[in-house]
């Protein structure tokens, strides 16, 4: 009897630790080092992540920046990137990126889904045609392929509406047990959504959203 009792009780163990662990990652990948660059673009976005694999590019600033970024990039040594992200179609975001894809080899562009009529974002689109890649559509849960760290996207969770800044590709990015929260023009209502469906938002750094503007947090 006390055989059997122990057997059920090893049993209701494996059990519980299963259904406790089954929907947690393992530990982010922390193969070599991780470096973060906020480029200096004026009013604008543009960030820059280099592990010992990845070299990802979120935003280019305005129509007129994408040449500093080119350099800043250059001075950094960079022969070509692994991703770029337009975290949304503003220009402050994706005016510089025609010139930066023009500059380099892009394994792989993200973006929202979602289309602008402006002459920027025609100017954006031409340059991922002339890179001969597709636009992968970003959407929450989707993930950048990478060995030497965690790239998860949180949002856009839903549709946005007509503000284009509610389409905002939010990024999390785990090295180890370092977090980084990059929110793009994300505004209060992805905020909401993000905490109403439950996402681990937590991070040691927070790239506000809308650049600190009180249209977010």
């Amino acid at each position: 009897m006390l055989k059997w009792g122990s057997t059920i009780l090893l049993a209701l163990c494996l059990i519980v630790i299963f259904y406790t662990t089954r929907d947690e990652e393992p530990p982010a990948p922390t193969a070599g080092q991780m470096e973060i660059y906020g480029f200096d673009v004026g009013q604008g976005d543009s960030t820059f992540i280099r592990t010992k694999e990845d070299a990802i590019l979120i935003d280019g600033g305005n129509n007129g920046k994408g040449e500093d970024v080119v350099r800043y990039l250059q001075k950094l040594g960079i022969k070509r990137l692994t991703a770029v992200i337009a975290t949304h179609p503003d220009a402050d975001h994706i005016g510089g990126l025609d010139t930066v894809l023009d500059a380099f080899p892009v394994d792989s562009v993200y973006a929202p889904r979602v289309t602008h009529t402006t002459e920027t974002y025609r100017d954006f689109l031409l340059a991922v045609k002339r890179e001969g890649v597709t636009i992968k559509s970003v959407k929450a849960g989707l993930k950048i392929p990478s060995e030497a760290a965690r790239f998860t996207f949180l949002a856009p969770l839903t549709d946005g509406t007509q503000d284009l800044n509610s389409w905002s590709a939010v990024l999390r990015v785990e090295h180890g047990q370092d977090r980084f929260l990059f929110m793009g023009d994300a505004p209060i209502r992805t905020e909401q959504q993000l905490l109403e469906s439950n996402t681990d938002v937590r991070a040691d750094v927070l790239k506000l959203g809308h650049h600190g503007a009180d249209t977010s947090s």
